[in-house]
């Protein structure tokens, strides 16, 4: 029989009643994708999704909240994520820089989440980033090995990346191929001590596509 993996929870206490305090477990959550955009008749739709972090399955029917900075207005933008977690924002197709960032609020089921905030040209390209990892790196191994997939605008496209751990530690610095893969060995000493580890790559953006830095945990 296929064992499940081990679901890793948040744990918040609450108040104690009648002397006895009451446990609430909640499912953590990560809001992904949210570098996919597509552009049509003017505008520009912002695409993302809320996701169970151990299952990785999509949660639906939930509200999440986008915060948008333009010039200097910020206008607050809501919607409900679909049966597959999915969820899209519309912007107005204007020339210059948004600042987007995006928050579920959290439910008795699922804990809050909240992205850090993403600028995003909207005259230019985005890129579509992923990291193939094991959830567990193995400490036993000398080195560890990650394949990077990278896609803009439909296509696979050739850019630099710089992989480095949440404390700032530059793993491995590469480049994607024409076919826009990268296959990145690196020594398992230079992630430290055992314990959790934060990947972030990270794309510096040019004159065709916007940077982007994500998060890895």
């Amino acid at each position: 029989m296929r064992s499940l993996p081990p679901i890793a929870l948040i744990l918040l206490l609450s108040a104690p009643v009648a002397g006895a305090p009451k446990l609430l477990v909640r499912a953590r959550t990560v809001i992904r994708d949210v570098e996919k955009i597509q552009r049509a008749d003017g505008h520009t739709v912002v695409k993302g999704r809320l996701l169970d972090k151990d299952f990785r399955h999509g949660i639906p029917r939930r509200r999440v909240e986008a915060s948008v900075h333009h010039g200097g207005s910020v206008d607050t933008l809501v919607t409900r994520t679909d049966p597959l977690g999915n969820f899209a924002f519309l912007l107005p197709r204007k020339k210059g820089v948004y600042k987007i960032s995006f928050r579920f609020g959290g439910d008795q089921i699922y804990a809050r989440k909240a992205t850090p905030p993403w600028k995003i040209d909207v005259t230019k390209l985005n890129l579509h980033l992923d990291l193939a990892l094991s959830s567990t790196l193995d400490a036993a191994k000398k080195s560890q090995r990650i394949t990077a997939t990278a896609r803009s605008g439909g296509a696979p496209v050739s850019v630099p990346i710089v992989l480095s751990t949440g404390r700032g530690v530059v793993l491995a610095r590469f480049a994607t191929s024409a076919a826009g893969k990268a296959r990145v060995t690196f020594p398992t000493s230079r992630l430290g001590k055992p314990g959790p580890i934060n990947l972030i790559a990270t794309f510096r953006g040019d004159d065709q596509i916007n940077p982007i830095s994500l998060r890895y945990e």
